[in-house]
């Protein structure tokens, strides 16, 4: 073993004596340092993003999604993405308890706090016909959207492997961005590619609507969102690029 790898292992027993004697608040502290380095060094090394600005799906195509999408589960998962702006880790988690007349109990996992809302009366007919149309699936473990295989709640990857099989089948979604990169693990050449809509599309198409219904009033939507800054609800109303083409047009 040579001298930098014996000072890196010093190093880090080091630091883990350091952290053992440490509180909970200060190890959540150095928790929160190291990931954010983490993701800072990951963004550098990262292929830049391009297409369109805007993230979210229009309505033409989420309804092109819905009526193509035969699992009852994944379609309501959607409608629920659409019309609440719920996140798929959230969505999957939803039980049968957590509806109570016409309002949501929410697990905010990325806060960690949990938040009620609002159920639009449209989306609270659907879901009360679903509980009742799978009540015996449900009863068993409580959540609305099981897994066939385990009767656990349904996996927010399969979800999302669903969704971009779906639009990728019926035209919505397409790529835009490929290329080819070093797996960081297998050390082998592959092909990295970039989609226009992802589950998260959802999220971001409910931001545009209610901040449009809302008179572009970012607090109220910030609010909606269940976000702590009005700069991350920012990052969800950015322009379309088309709308922006338009103006330019008529300038």
């Amino acid at each position: 073993m040579n001298e930098e790898k014996l000072l890196q292992e010093e190093i880090i027993l080091n630091l883990l004596e350091y952290i053992n004697k440490q509180s909970k608040d200060t190890i959540e502290n150095i928790s929160k340092i190291i990931n954010k380095e983490r993701r800072k060094k990951y963004k550098e090394n990262r292929e830049k993003k391009l297409g369109d600005n805007s993230k979210a799906i229009s309505e033409d195509k989420f309804n092109i999604l819905i009526s193509n999408t035969k699992d009852q589960r994944l379609k309501l998962i959607f409608q629920i993405m659409y019309y609440m702006g719920l996140r798929v880790s959230e969505v999957v988690l939803i039980k049968k308890n957590d509806i109570i007349n016409n309002r949501l109990t929410i697990n905010n996992i990325k806060a960690k706090r949990i938040e009620t809302r609002i159920i639009p009366l449209k989306l609270n007919e659907l879901i009360l016909k679903y509980i009742k149309n799978n009540n015996d699936k449900i009863s068993k473990n409580k959540y609305l959207f099981t897994n066939i295989k385990n009767s656990q709640h349904i996996s927010k990857d399969f979800v999302r492997k669903k969704f971009k099989e779906i639009t990728l089948k019926y035209n919505i979604n397409e790529v835009y961005y490929e290329n080819e990169i070093i797996h960081p693990k297998t050390k082998k050449l592959v092909k990295r590619k970039l989609y226009l809509y992802s589950t998260h599309s959802l999220r971001h198409s409910f931001a545009k609507r209610f901040y449009e219904k809302s008179k572009c009033d970012i607090e109220k939507t910030r609010i909606a969102m269940r976000h702590k800054l009005i700069k991350d609800t920012q990052t969800y109303i950015n322009g379309d690029i088309e709308e922006v083409n338009k103006l330019m047009l008529e300038l």
